[in-house]
């Protein structure tokens, strides 16, 4: 709200009123604008700072909306990339202002935290965004009333449809409760299906409650955000159980950070939600304390813990550790029972089985190789990791091993030129009868040559573990595939080939087949000099993935 005497008095999280500075103050600032020229050093002005990697820092600056106005009529593309506006006084008509020019200007981040936005300042901001240039790709609203008057959530729906580029969202502190952040995180989970994943959201320090985890964990089971940021939110332990329970069914590695600090979870509930993470591929946890916790508690947003001064000589002894909790302790330990023992024990440095042997593994953009690459150096092989573009032949040539990695694409697709190379890396080993493993897109791509038909499949395999029979032992592996290869049921062997479906080849051969009874899928094909795999045996999913690789890889060298 803009008081009579010009002040914005926001009266909302502790933000005061902001008298606006004189205008004459920013005339310095507004002249280096206008240039359009990037700084080659730190420029500091009455009115905030210009850095070269595209900061403009005008936080706490006392702008006021007039101010905002002039510094978005003084923008010019290239320079400010990153505009900074915190606690400046900017209300509803600054923050739109600024929006608008700043979206056609290239700016890609805006922090209007503590600027007395409302839901009506953010349906502003959606419009200047929707007409504009999509370069925006962080909007931080915290400390502003937008859940105070109601209409928060679809307001914050409007922003993520209009602003497509959008990949930060901060709502810290917004005042919005459990039924405004369902409409907001059903507007998330339509934005991932349309491919405009928001990959960070923080929305700590709101009332959210039980209530607000459910939608929480309805968008942790979609994996729509790659990292959640839900700290001091009394999300208690019952919210903290719904979220274990979502990771349960979470395509796996799509959430990589979790925050739920200062959300007076119990130990556990604790335990129950880290095994859920660490199963479901998150790779940080945080159950810690943020700072704001004292702030909120004193505030009344939050419960507050108050310590006593107190020594009660009668009092019970103190609550154990967690990490001294042996019923914690086997719970952990049951809940990573499906995990590969590879990636949670230590790895010795003796020599492995294969020690002695090369390998050379080409990358096809899947970044599980490195992890594979891993395995085999763990096995004993001399590793060289290479991208499938930059691999000549004659190192193909010379390779003892070749392993061919993992990655997305159609396989059937051989207009992509990374599908067509790949066909290339595989054909010309198995033309030589040179040991090969194709894993994966690879294992597709040999499947294919040798006529066994490709196909997608019903419902995409992203971090399924199945139990599956290969070549005479079961394995528990994860898959991650969309296509698979597929043969009549029953099929042990294909028959004795000549050619492949994206050309003409004149080698004959033969492969063993490993294939679920039922429906045919390929698990896994051997044969003179090659094996191959649709599982990621380098997977944490993969409990019988070092194994398994071991097995193949033998078989290959032989």
């Amino acid at each position: 709200m803009v008081t009579t005497d010009g002040r914005t008095d926001t009266g909302f999280a502790g933000i005061g009123p902001v008298t606006p500075r004189p205008a004459d103050d920013l005339a310095p600032l507004l002249d280096w604008l206008r240039t359009g020229r990037t700084p080659a050093e730190r420029l500091d002005f009455a009115a905030g700072t210009a850095l070269p990697d595209g900061r403009l820092d005008l936080c706490k600056q006392a702008l006021g909306p007039d101010g905002a106005a002039a510094v978005a009529d003084a923008l010019r593309p290239g320079p400010v990339r990153h505009l900074l506006l915190g606690t400046d006084g900017l209300g509803d008509r600054g923050a739109s202002t600024v929006t608008e020019k700043a979206a056609e200007t290239g700016v890609e981040t805006l922090y209007l935290g503590c600027n007395g936005i409302t839901a009506g300042g953010v349906c502003r901001i959606a419009d200047g965004l929707r007409a504009s240039p999509q370069a925006v790709t962080g909007v931080w609203l915290k400390r502003n009333p937008l859940g105070a008057d109601g209409g928060g959530g679809r307001a914050v729906a409007d922003l993520i449809e209009s602003a497509r580029s959008l990949r930060t969202l901060d709502l810290v502190q917004t005042g919005l409760d459990a039924t405004e952040l369902d409409l907001l995180t059903g507007a998330l989970t339509v934005a991932d299906r349309q491919g405009r994943r928001i990959e960070r959201l923080y929305v700590g320090g709101n009332p959210l409650g039980t209530e607000g985890a459910r939608p929480l964990a309805a968008l942790l089971t979609s994996g729509a955000v790659g990292e959640l940021y839900v700290a001091a939110a009394r999300l208690g332990d019952e919210g903290a159980l719904l979220l274990a329970d979502a990771l349960t069914t979470a395509p796996h590695g799509r959430l990589r950070r979790l925050s739920v600090a200062s959300n007076g979870i119990g130990p556990r509930a604790v335990a129950a939600l880290v095994s859920a993470a660490v199963a479901a591929g998150v790779e940080v946890c945080d159950l810690g304390r943020v700072k704001a916790a004292g702030v909120l508690g004193a505030i009344g947003a939050v419960p507050r813990a108050v310590p006593t001064a107190v020594v009660d000589p009668d009092a019970p002894a103190p609550r154990p550790r967690l990490a001294d909790d042996p019923g914690i302790a086997q719970l952990l330990a049951s809940r990573n029972a499906r995990l590969a023992p590879f990636w949670l024990e230590e790895q010795g440095a003796e020599p492995g089985p294969l020690a002695g042997h090369r390998a050379l593994v080409v990358d096809a953009e899947d970044r599980f190789t490195t992890m594979l690459a891993h395995q085999l150096r763990h096995l004993g092989l001399d590793v060289r990791l290479l991208a499938w573009n930059a691999v000549t032949d004659a190192e193909l040539d010379g390779a003892e091993l070749l392993v061919a990695g993992p990655g997305p694409g159609d396989p059937r697709d051989s207009s992509s030129p990374r599908i067509a190379r790949m066909g290339e890396i595989v054909w010309r080993r198995m033309e030589q009868g040179r040991p090969v493993l194709a894993v994966c897109l690879s294992h597709q791509i040999l499947a294919d040559g040798l006529g066994i038909d490709l196909a997608p499949l019903d419902a995409p395999h992203q971090g399924l573990q199945k139990r599956v029979p290969v070549f005479g032992e079961e394995a528990s592996i994860g898959f991650y595939n969309t296509f698979t290869a597929r043969v009549a049921p029953g099929t042990t062997h294909v028959g004795v080939v000549s050619g492949q479906s994206n050309g003409a080849r004149s080698t004959s051969l033969e492969a063993e087949v490993s294939a679920d009874p039922v429906t045919g899928d390929v698990y896994a094909l051997r044969g003179d000099g090659f094996a191959s795999v649709q599982g990621h045996l380098e997977s944490i999913l993969s409990r019988d993935g070092i194994r398994t690789l071991e097995r193949l890889i033998a078989h290959a060298l032989t």
